[in-house]
């Protein structure tokens, strides 16, 4: 597309129709990306309540890592899925319980 037919398009009449739809695609975009963003969040919430409540009383990176040592090596199947879950689903969220690099860190150990 040229400048010339840039400038044609310009001049056309734009109706209430095309505003509205317009509107309603844009308005369509933005609630798929917040629905997602809630699918997300959602299908990760148990394994996150179950890593929460697993570290409930740990305070540091270090005594979250001998946490999850222990838990692959004593195969507690229900702490290493809620990890993998998160992993694949959404790693940033393991963020709020550890940090960054210990999150990334964990993912790897659960495999």
């Amino acid at each position: 597309m040229n400048i010339a037919s840039i400038f044609e398009l310009s001049k056309q009449k734009v109706t209430l129709k095309d505003v509205f739809i317009i509107s309603l695609v844009v308005y369509t975009a933005m609630e798929t990306t917040e629905i997602s963003e809630k699918v997300e969040t959602y299908s990760t919430q148990y394994a996150f309540d179950v890593l929460s409540y697993g570290f409930k009383d740990l305070g540091s990176d270090a005594e979250i890592k001998a946490q999850v040592k222990e838990w692959h090596k004593n195969d507690w199947g229900a702490q290493i899925a809620a990890i993998q879950v998160i992993c694949d689903a959404s790693p940033t969220r393991l963020e709020v319980l550890m940090s960054k690099q210990l999150s990334k860190e964990v993912c790897r150990l659960a495999l």
